[in-house]
Order: structure tokens, then C-alpha cells, then sequence
């Protein structure tokens, strides 16, 4: 049954936002940031709201970031977001 409520949500858009349809691209020369949603870990991944989408990100520095923390977007891997935290 969670399978048909999963594909049912993402077939209505709930999930749209998540995977966004373009890859905006990170400007190295312009600072840009982001919010945190779920923690960040050292070897764990979590999710970050950055120009208007959810992405996976990691962490840049050996630290934790805790939700609601604004992190600074360093690089993009794939789908992957690579973050430092917001000093």
C-alpha cells in the first residue's frame, strides 16, 4: 500500500520540487546560500533549500550543521550540493 501513496504524491507534484527540472549553476564569484532542512553530518547527507528547490548536500567543513542554519553553496556534484557552514 505505501507504494501506491508514494506514487500517487509524486505523480500529483509533491515531489516536484525536489529534483528540479534545470540545474542551476553555482557561480564561484558570487557568494549564494542556502537553508538547511535536515542535519548535515560529516559522512551523512541532508537536505538544503537553495533557489526555490530541495538538494542533497554535503558538508565542506569536518562540522555538523543543524536545521535552520544558512550554509554557503560551494560547488555542485551531480545533484549533490557541497556546503560550508555560515560563520
Amino acid at each position: 500500500m505505501a507504494p501506491t501513496i508514494i506514487s500517487t504524491l509524486a505523480t500529483k507534484g509533491y515531489f516536484s520540487e525536489f529534483r528540479p527540472s534545470h540545474i542551476p549553476t553555482v557561480n564561484s564569484s558570487v557568494e549564494e546560500f542556502g537553508m538547511v532542512y535536515t542535519e548535515i553530518t560529516p559522512r551523512k547527507k541532508g537536505i538544503v533549500r537553495f533557489k526555490h528547490a530541495w538538494w542533497f548536500a554535503l558538508s565542506n567543513d569536518n562540522m555538523t550543521i543543524d536545521p535552520g542554519q544558512n550554509v554557503r553553496v560551494i560547488e555542485l556534484h551531480g545533484s549533490t550540493l557541497l556546503v560550508e557552514f555560515c560563520h
